[in-house]
């Protein structure tokens, strides 16, 4: 049992008893009877009138714990008939009540405290239901006290869903961040504060969405404009860390609206594709490195053959011509030559390239190196 006072409030929760499975302490009926002080006079009819037209379970009950008096809404809630649900004490019906429990209850009261207990209750059919419990003191010749039972099991169905759901957004590998209606964060989970480098998520809130992304106005612009659109978005758009460092995020931005269908403000979740984006540049580079060999294959191809002819051809004429031809004809005719023979192979290297690489000429010439010498055992044409 755990109490915690708040102003005029004494709050007692008794839930845990059924929650972690602990006995439940209940005085015996016995010791009820034992100790029992005489039940009221019967309600007036006004009075009896104004018990059964209550909402809540009403059950009244002597100090000790005797119940003496009870609404229908008590016989629906807990599944008792009238006769069976006379015979009952207090003990009986809420899980964790004491005899000790109710001298406390009656201490608060006497100093004009209002007691809460949060508690589970007992059926008759052997199931229980969360219950929220409000204590009062009736003030007769023999004091009473009354009973007002709600059910909360979808107030607690609720609550657990929310930690649920809070847990999974704390956890999330994504960043989450929620805005309200002026696009300033109200909430963002410790992956987003982690991918922005900020060491703790409530650095990040009160600041405009708008602010984490690299062009603010772009983003701005880009989000409403797709959002005027459409109830949700995803893009990628260019952000900035705290450390004025810029990468690739996508983003997923979606309308929130309120339990009255009104637009609350913005959800938003990010995923850092940084590395993604590199490997796209990378397949992006691999790819034109493909379509260059491709045309340097088709190019080495088309000028095999007539660079193949010619140089044939000079040495034809050459051995045609013999001695007699002039001095400066034949020098002519042997540059020819050798230039068919360097371009025939030149476009063997061409043919046989693996990579390409476009790097200025005159950075891959050793000083007093002729380029013409030059033997590229690793395939690779530099131009």
């Amino acid at each position: 049992m755990s109490r915690d006072a708040h102003g005029k409030t004494v709050r007692i929760d008794l839930l845990v008893d059924v929650e972690t499975g602990l006995p439940v302490r209940r005085d015996s009926a016995a010791a009820v009877q034992a100790g029992a002080q005489a039940a009221p006079a019967a309600l007036p009819v006004c009075c009896r009138a104004l018990l059964q037209s209550l909402y809540d379970a009403a059950i009244i009950c002597t100090v000790n714990g005797q119940i003496v008096e009870f609404n229908n809404r008590a016989l629906d809630f807990l599944r008792y008939t009238y006769d069976d649900f006379c015979k009952l004490t207090i003990f009986d019906l809420v899980s964790g009540t004491s005899a000790e429990l109710l001298t406390t209850i009656q201490a608060n009261l006497q100093k004009q405290q209002f007691t809460l207990i949060q508690a589970y209750c007992h059926r008759q059919d052997g199931s229980v239901f969360p219950a929220e419990i409000v204590i009062s003191r009736i003030e007769s010749e023999s004091p009473h006290l009354t009973f007002f039972l709600r059910d909360i099991s979808v107030r607690r169905h609720a609550e657990e869903q929310l930690r649920t759901e809070h847990a999974a957004l704390q956890n999330a590998a994504n960043g989450i961040a929620i805005t309200d209606q002026t696009g300033h964060i109200i909430y963002v989970n410790p992956a987003m504060a982690q991918m922005w480098d900020y060491r703790s998520p409530e650095k990040l809130c009160a600041r405009a969405i708008t602010e984490l992304f690299a062009d603010a106005a772009t983003a701005g612009q880009t989000i409403s404009a797709n959002l005027s659109a459409h109830e949700t978005w995803t893009g990628e758009l260019r952000a900035r860390r705290r450390n004025g460092e810029e990468f690739s995020v996508q983003v997923s931005a979606a309308l929130n609206r309120n339990a009255n269908d009104e637009l609350a403000g913005l959800i938003f979740s990010f995923l850092d594709v940084s590395a993604r984006a590199l490997a796209s540049a990378a397949q992006q580079e691999a790819e034109r490195q493909r379509v260059m060999i491709e045309s340097f294959g088709t190019a080495c191809h088309l000028l095999g053959q007539p660079a193949t002819v010619l140089l044939a051809n000079l040495e034809m004429l050459d051995k045609e011509l013999g001695a007699g031809t002039p001095p400066s004809a034949h020098k002519l005719l042997t540059e020819a030559m050798q230039a068919a023979d360097h371009l025939r192979d030149m476009l063997q290297k061409l043919n046989a390239t693996v990579v390409y690489r476009p790097t200025p000429y005159a950075n891959n010439v050793s000083e007093g190196e002729n380029p013409e010498d030059r033997n590229d055992d690793t395939r690779i044409i530099e131009t």
